[in-house]
């Protein structure tokens, strides 16, 4: 069941550092929402959480992690193509963040979202089946 080793990474790498702590700010936005007062504040939308790039400075924070551990990769693993995935993952990932966190009212909120979570899903994925093929989990 190899599979079954991907579970404690996807739970400390994915629930735990991704989807709780956005989780958590969306229960919180839900609890001190007031649509009925004056002015009304409204729950935040997952995109208005997400939508100043940090998600974007997760995934370099993921695959930056994953490169550290090429040391760890057993002789004869061919790196050349992880590692420039990983690469480009994190400059993506970076200069994403760095419009995010510069133009925050700029951007529109939807496309941005979307785009976070595509790079998310890719450096998980990425990240993922390197450490998998690399013998790492």
């Amino acid at each position: 069941m190899e599979w079954m080793k991907l579970i404690p990474w996807l739970f400390y790498n994915v629930v735990l550092s991704l989807l709780i702590p956005v989780a958590v700010v969306q229960g919180i936005s839900w609890l001190l929402s007031k649509p009925n007062s004056s002015p009304p504040r409204n729950t935040l939308s997952l995109f208005g959480i997400i939508k100043d790039g940090q998600v974007f400075f997760y995934c370099t924070a993921l695959a930056a992690v994953a490169v550290g551990d090429l040391r760890r990769v057993p002789i004869g693993f061919d790196t050349t193509l992880w590692v420039m995935g990983l690469v480009v993952i994190m400059i993506l990932s970076t200069v994403c963040f760095a419009v995010g966190a510069n133009n925050k009212d700029l951007v529109e909120e939807a496309k941005f979202g979307w785009t976070s979570v595509a790079m998310a899903t890719a450096a998980i994925l990425v990240v993922m089946m390197f450490r998998t093929k690399a013998g790492l989990l």
